[in-house]
């Protein structure tokens, strides 16, 4: 084993270290939790009981801040607000808004008309809640991704936070999406990109496998074709990898906080946090190993009368 990788499996290692020492010093017999392998028989997935319960929301908003399902640095965010430079008359579509957290930040960042949406029922009605709640001007609704209902030419660009590796039929996606965009439209996501080797590892397989939903993360250089094919020009691609590593370590850094705030609820909320540092920790094996890399991609669509 490389001083490298040791020292990375330090790292990842530490969240468990700083919550079992706590555990281990609380009267309240909480059980202390063993660190997960990627491909760990008994890993936890959310798929097993109802997705969504209170306690899981209260250990994300603690993690992530109040209406995020995932990490969200102020540093990706300001890049990708200088990146857009939108206007108060842009119509920005944000597919996959979390619990409305991100949509609520990118409207409040720009003042751009922003509508979230989500091709799960529950999420989208969590949502809708959080942003009435917060007294947000960024709306919020489920839709099917393949069919957004959303009129021709409606939106200047369409950002997934999220990205869209949960979706298989990218070709149908895609050029669904390319109807929606106005003229000198573009896309702007966040996601993971097979950069191994191998596009068909068993890590990948056995991360997929694990996830809330499976996942199919391309190649850039297939993603490329396929943008291209459908209309688009070809896409742009910055690796944000490091600064969405240091993002999730910086969220599960108050992890022993959440707990100690929890009193008498810990133990309620312990499963909850144990899933997530599974969770992300999966991730981050993933992208450590070179398999993967997280990469903003944007994509342009031109109209149907560029010049080519």
């Amino acid at each position: 084993m490389s001083a490298q990788h040791e020292q990375s499996h330090d790292e990842r290692a530490g969240f468990w270290r700083r919550l079992n020492t706590w555990w281990a010093g609380d009267d309240r017999g909480v059980t202390p939790v063993r660190e997960p392998s990627l491909g760990g028989r008994e890993a936890r997935t959310f798929a097993e009981s109802e997705i969504w319960p209170a306690e899981r929301i209260r250990v994300l908003n603690g993690l992530f801040g109040d209406g995020m399902i995932a990490p969200w640095s102020d540093q990706i965010q300001d890049r990708l607000v200088q990146d857009l430079d939108l206007e108060e008359d842009s119509r920005v579509v944000v597919m996959g808004g979390g619990l409305g957290g991100p949509a609520h930040r990118l409207q409040e960042a720009t003042g751009a008309n922003v509508l979230a949406l989500d091709d799960r029922v529950d999420i989208a009605d969590l949502a809708q809640g959080w942003l009435s709640d917060a007294g947000a001007v960024a709306r919020f609704d489920r839709r099917d991704y393949f069919d957004t209902g959303l009129k021709p030419d409606f939106a200047d660009v369409i950002i997934a936070f999220g990205g869209f590796s949960h979706i298989r039929d990218k070709k149908r996606l895609f050029s669904h999406l390319l109807q929606i965009l106005r003229p000198n439209g573009r896309i702007v996501f966040m996601d993971f990109f097979v950069t191994g080797m191998d596009p068909e590892c068993p890590e990948v397989a056995v991360w997929s496998a694990l996830e809330d939903r499976p996942r199919y993360p391309m190649s850039l250089s297939a993603f490329g074709d396929l943008a291209y094919d459908i209309g688009f020009d070809y896409p742009d691609y910055r690796d944000v990898t490091e600064a969405h590593v240091t993002s999730i370590r910086t969220s599960f850094g108050r992890s022993v906080d959440i707990m100690k705030q929890a009193g008498a609820d810990a133990p309620r909320l312990q499963p909850f946090l144990v899933a997530e540092l599974e969770h992300w920790n999966r991730r981050l094996a993933l992208m450590e190993s070179g398999e993967v890399r997280y990469y903003q991609a944007t994509v342009e669509y031109f109209g149907k009368s560029a010049v080519v």
